[in-house]
């Protein structure tokens, strides 16, 4: 019987070639892409689903006032999180640091990830020892790396009890110390927020810097905590201040009562955007449901699609089917027949999927998906594959059959009126949905040409961002020495700039507060991102140091509560910042600046300020330097020749402003890319369709148009004819 039938449905698709190819070229498409959509979608949801016990694990972020939250918190949490019954574990890691080479001899090895851990990280990820004891990563100066880091290392020996040289991690020392390489670990998966090429002891010469960051009000710290299901995560988070207060309550910095801290669980971690100081890169969870709702309506058009071409099969093998019920057949043989039709059409369908995948996989991870590829030996993929295979296979043939519900004799199914009405709304379906489609793609390009020719208030283009190995007086020497290279316009230094991460801070006076954004930058990094001055109270412009450059939006919300003479001269009356307040600082506005994006376009203007240090400052991370177009390479060669006289054996990084604000948007930049090219295929399927139906109609009238046009009838009398009459 089953072979019969397979028989029967193989010679039904060879019968009608035409008709069986475009729908299962239609099909094919859209298997491939709701595929390559569910996949990379659920690789994204998939982060950080390893972690034991990871339903209940989070990370501490900490934000000041109302400004953003950072990923690094106060690393004095780490010592009071034991006194907590509710946490079961708890780790604290750090990954603010300048380590990114190794030097082994004479040679020098790249560093990409590196992170300074105690024995409890190990737990907490799950990391597995392939070698070495794991208890040894909290002895003095030692360190752990994966098997790709020892292999570079040392490729032709045993990296354990090997010793290595490290670059000293403070801002001013130019000293290697010696680590002693203990273990291997294998790496995190893909899967991970967090990721390592070296784990390195928080013991031995780091110790100070640990010590250091505990005492202070600073974001210093990774804080991860594993909690009981029962606990109480708000009163947990509120209680943290006051564990804090005997250990930071007198550090210099804002009150502690002035930052809000936050247990974001660690599922959440890949798909939140906009926190400061995430190592690695996120996705914005709307993006990948949107993704995933268009997926879901290629696979509808597609089904719709299959379900109209089998309707009209039906149609065509009417008589078949008429003579085989007066024969005695049943209409569960006629839906098994049916379902083997569907069944071969979709397994070709599926297999020639798997072709285009294959072919088209490079492709699809370099235009679309960051680089992420599809692993066709990962068993994740075949279950879903043979999954949706077995529900669109069943989908396809019920709706198809749905005639066979119909409690009809054969008399009056044969005197019925011949006919596919069922298929009209199903094609009516088909194009209200690729309509809908295409003005989601219309609306979703708009946005994107708002954005990139919204004018953000100053000039990224041509701006590259040089971050200074050491912050010293050399800083000063170099960018006097980008002065002197031909096709650099102009350079100045900033610890930030528009797009990096920002600082918050509150400015009280009396029972008035004004939160804002800083950050600290020259007068003529301001120059070089032209950013314009409104207005200066005191010096002259590009003379103005160690004060407050506000923004208009700062300046027009001061100006509600005090005079313009106030602002310009500082006299603020029942001030709250005077000398006795260990955590004030004297606010000092030098002029207003024009409004301008500091942060993404996602985020509105609000208060924001620059403060100009004066020649002594020696916080300053970055050189900002305008060249002429057309030549940057041969000044980013200069610059990198420049550096290395300054900065010998140093590490040089540089990359340009107008490519890392564009990062900002890389969910927006993906989602539209993918719906521009989702839009074409929803119309390419649906098109198939309505020429298979065209098709169809056309040979079951082969007839009726030979006596027409021996009759006379034009072939455009005759098209008009198709194209207006439906059965």
């Amino acid at each position: 019987m089953i072979r019969k039938s397979i028989k029967i449905a193989i010679q039904r698709l060879i019968t009608l070639k035409a008709f069986s190819l475009i729908n299962i070229a239609g099909m094919a498409i859209a298997i491939s892409v709701g595929l390559a959509i569910l996949l990379y979608t659920s690789h994204h949801f998939s982060f950080d689903k390893y972690i034991p016990n990871g339903e209940n694990s989070y990370r501490l972020i900490t934000q000041y006032g109302d400004g953003t939250f950072s990923t690094n918190t106060f690393a004095c949490f780490d010592d009071v999180l034991s006194d907590y019954p509710e946490v079961e574990s708890h780790t604290f890691c750090y990954n603010n640091h300048n380590i990114e080479d190794v030097f082994i001899g004479e040679n020098k090895i790249k560093v990409k990830d590196a992170i300074f851990v105690n024995d409890s990280f190990f737990d907490f990820f799950g990391v597995n020892m392939i070698r070495g004891n794991r208890s040894t990563i909290n002895e003095p100066n030692t360190m752990m790396v994966t098997p790709g880091m020892a292999k570079k290392l040392f490729s032709e020996k045993d990296a354990i009890g090997q010793t290595v040289l490290l670059r000293s991690f403070t801002r001013n020392q130019d000293s290697l110390i010696s680590y002693t390489i203990t273990g291997i670990v294998e790496p995190l998966p893909a899967t991970s927020h967090i990721k390592y090429e070296m784990l390195l002891s928080q013991s031995g010469h780091f110790t100070p810097t640990v010590n250091t960051v505990k005492s202070r009000k600073v974001f210093g710290g990774l804080i991860y905590v594993k909690l009981n299901p029962s606990a109480d995560i708000k009163a947990l988070e509120e209680s943290l201040q006051t564990k804090a207060e005997p250990i930071l309550g007198g550090a210099h910095g804002p009150p502690l009562d002035a930052l809000n801290h936050k247990l974001q669980p660690v599922y959440d971690i890949h798909t939140t955007q906009g926190l400061t100081n995430e190592k690695q890169p996120t996705v914005r969870s709307s993006s990948l449901n949107i993704l995933l709702m268009v997926g879901l309506l290629i696979f509808v058009i597609a089904i719709m699609n299959s379900v109209i071409m089998h309707i009209t099969r039906t149609a065509f093998n009417r008589t078949t089917t008429l003579i085989i019920r007066f024969f005695g057949g049943n209409k569960m043989n006629l839906f098994l027949q049916t379902f083997m039709d569907v069944f071969i059409s979709v397994m070709i369908s599926f297999l020639l999927s798997l072709f285009i995948l294959s072919a088209f996989n490079l492709f699809l991870a370099e235009l679309f998906f960051a680089d992420w590829n599809i692993s066709f030996n990962n068993f994740k993929f075949w279950i879903l594959f043979i999954s949706l295979f077995l529900v669109v296979t069943v989908l396809i043939s019920i709706l198809s059959s749905l005639n066979l519900i119909q409690d009809l004799t054969i008399l009056k199914e044969a005197n019925k009126q011949k006919g596919m009405q069922a298929a009209v709304p199903l094609v009516i379906f088909q194009f209200v949905t690729v309509i809908a489609l295409i003005a989601f793609a219309l609306l979703l390009n708009k946005q994107m040409n708002f954005i990139e020719n919204k004018d953000l208030g100053y000039s990224s283009e041509n701006v590259v961002i040089i971050k200074i190995p050491q912050q010293n007086a050399k800083i000063d020497i170099f960018r006097e020495e980008l002065l002197k290279i031909p096709g650099i316009i102009n350079a100045g230094t900033a610890r930030h700039y528009p797009g990096y991460h920002l600082q918050d801070m509150n400015f009280s006076s009396g029972d008035h507060a004004f939160p804002f954004k800083f950050g600290h930058i020259d007068q003529t990094a301001i120059e070089t991102l032209n950013i314009k001055p409104m207005r200066y109270f005191t010096e002259a412009e590009g003379e103005a140091k160690d004060g407050w450059l506000i923004n208009e939006t700062f300046y027009e919300h001061l100006k509600s509560t005090y005079t313009e003479d106030q602002i310009a001269t500082g006299n603020f009356p029942s001030e709250n910042n005077d000398a006795a307040d260990n955590n004030s600082t004297e606010f000092k506005i030098l002029g207003v600046m024009r409004d301008f994006h500091y942060a993404s376009l996602h985020s509105e203007i609000e208060n924001f300020a620059f403060f100009i240090p004066g020649p002594d400052a020696r916080v300053i991370r970055f050189v900002l330097a305008r060249i002429q177009q057309n030549k940057s390479r041969q000044v980013i060669e200069t610059i990198e020749h420049k550096l290395s006289e300054i900065y010998p054996g140093q590490p040089i990084n540089y990359s340009f402003l107008d490519e890392q604000l564009n990062r900002e948007y890389a969910s927006e930049q993906l989602l539209m890319r993918l719906i521009n090219t989702f839009s074409i295929l929803a119309i390419l399927i649906a098109s198939l369709g309505l020429t298979g139906l065209s098709i169809f109609m056309t040979e079951k009238r082969t007839k009726e148009i030979g006596i027409r046009k021996v009759n006379g009838s034009s072939v455009s009398e005759i098209v008009q004819m198709l194209n207006f009459f439906v059965y």
